[in-house]
């Protein structure tokens, strides 16, 4: 049997037009405000009331492909429907057009057009399920992986039901792992869910009698969008010609788990979750990790306090303000051409090493300086490799002290995160038959950098509680917490071979 391909973190965003009116500019317009989400594909579909659809995907970054309104034209995308995916490819073709999205599904006389955010976990017992009742999907084959997206897909347009909603209902259950979806049907709706934990973001509103969908609110923002709403977990939203939008909580049996990494990497820095704007959670997260410097008594003797730019400046400033240091922008990112896109969602190591080569221009006058280096995360620490080298060997920086404001890594994850493997993750290593956590120390050594701290898992508590939110609604599964309610270990079996099985909080008086 062909494996899954795992569709990781991407952006999805839909309009519907009132009658007579053309969609796919203001479209085309969200796909370039969350092309930050997946920048290795990206493509369009739209759908005139008289049921016409025209669709148009390259495994190129979204702003390639719509880099003007002539393509609109010239692949006829008009119509009252339009949804857009772009693309975070991890395995599987890149060059094949039939796991590019947004995708059709054919059932009989009616259809189903869907962009998918996120990752099916079950995806393989789901297609089995599909197998065995006879249909057959455009990915599957021998020599290439089946798309889970396309399993969701198909299980939806296959489902029973007496409407297109009954049908989404129906063919949500028993999916286990991460939507955010917008889909459109052949009876001219257009239809967005999350799932039930509420683990990708998606949202909505209103703009001069269209409604828009988009995986973040900075895309709504960006075109001037009203009446903004997020969708709320195990909540679908079906939008139809002439009539107020309708929501239905399908699933409110399952616990909230927010992915803890859309806050700290994905979300654009104006984005909102929960009315929070993901900067405001960074400063804070920058903050806190300022206070565990004091309260360990870890605070260095340095000249100045830089970042890797542009996510990591929200931590940095607060971080350097909260220790009475300068902060100074010291490392400066390539804007032009695909210099300064981000390495994190490229889909291999050599790739992310050109970008990280590329991407990055360092200021001679840190040389001979002492430095607080912050980034927004690690997880691989390939860029950690990269510009502490750089930086030591290149510009002669005298010490390079790494924070980061976000718990270590330490399990992969198949809820939507490029992260597939534990051998990736650079704070962890097996030792003598198990999966054992790195010390700080020992990461400093192994990439030149002269000592290295991460946000502590009771530090992330505290950015969360400081917002009024319970740690327990995100999934820290990465970090070594909860993720959702059901049996991770069907999907990660090396979960039972941990030095360390759980985080255990740390009572930290005064921080």
């Amino acid at each position: 049997m062909s494996s899954v391909e795992n569709r990781e973190d991407c952006g999805v965003g839909g309009v519907m037009a009132p009658k007579g009116k053309n969609a796919s500019t203001i479209a085309a317009k969200i796909g370039l405000e969350v092309q930050h989400r997946g920048q290795e594909g990206g493509g369009m579909a739209t759908q005139t009331l008289d049921g016409v659809v025209h669709l148009h995907k390259k495994a190129e970054r979204f702003g390639k492909i719509f880099r003007n309104t002539n393509v609109l034209e010239r692949h006829s995308l008009k119509g009252e429907l339009a949804i857009i995916q772009t693309r975070y490819r991890t395995t599987g073709p890149a060059d094949d057009p039939e796991f590019a999205q947004p995708m059709l599904i054919q059932v009989g006389d009616r259809h189903l057009i869907g962009a998918h955010n996120g990752n099916i976990a079950n995806a393989e017992e789901l297609y089995d399920e599909q197998r065995s009742r006879g249909i057959k999907l455009r990915t599957q084959g021998i020599d290439r992986p089946v798309s889970d997206s396309e399993v969701l897909f198909s299980r939806i347009a296959n489902a029973p039901g007496a409407d297109s909603v009954e049908r989404m209902i129906r063919g949500l259950e028993k999916v286990e792992g991460s939507f955010s979806i917008v889909t459109v049907t052949s009876d001219n709706e257009m239809i967005a869910a999350r799932d039930p934990w509420g683990i990708r973001p998606l949202n909505f509103g209103r703009l001069n009698g269209h409604w828009v969908v988009a995986s973040e609110t900075n895309a709504l923002d960006k075109i001037g969008a009203v009446e903004q709403r997020e969708i709320e977990k195990g909540e679908m939203w079906r939008f139809r010609q002439g009539k107020d939008p309708e929501g239905t909580i399908y699933d409110s049996t399952r616990p909230k788990k927010f992915c803890d990494l859309e806050d700290w990497y994905f979300l654009w820095p104006s984005s909102q979750r929960n009315g929070i704007e993901a900067s405001e959670v960074r400063e804070v997260a920058g903050t806190v990790l300022a206070d565990e410097e004091l309260w360990f008594g870890r605070k260095r003797d340095v000249d100045l306090v830089t970042c890797v730019p542009d996510t990591g400046r929200s931590s940095a400033v607060p971080f350097a303000e909260t220790l009475n240091l300068p902060y100074r922008d010291r490392i400066f990112k390539e804007r032009y051409d695909d210099k300064g896109q981000r390495s994190f969602i490229a889909s291999n190591d050599v790739l992310r090493v050109r970008i990280l080569e590329d991407k990055y221009i360092i200021s001679k006058s840190l040389a001979g300086k002492k430095i607080y280096l912050l980034d927004d995360t690690a997880i691989r620490l390939r860029t950690m490799e990269v510009l502490i080298k750089a930086l030591k060997e290149q510009i002669k920086v005298d010490e390079v002290h790494l924070r980061l404001p976000a718990p270590k890594f330490k399990r992969p994850c198949v809820l939507g995160t490029n992260i597939n493997d534990r051998r990736e993750l650079g704070a962890i290593e097996f030792k003598n038959g198990v999966w054992v956590e790195k010390s700080d120390e020992q990461i400093a050594d192994e990439f030149g950098a002269d000592s290295v701290a991460f946000l502590t898992m009771h530090g992330r508590d505290r950015v969360r509680e400081k917002f009024g939110e319970n740690p327990r609604d995100f999934c820290g599964y990465c970090h070594g917490d909860d993720g959702p309610d059901f049996d991770m270990t069907r999907y990660d079996p090396e979960v039972l071979l941990e030095g360390q099985r759980r985080f255990v909080p740390l009572q930290l008086i005064g921080v």
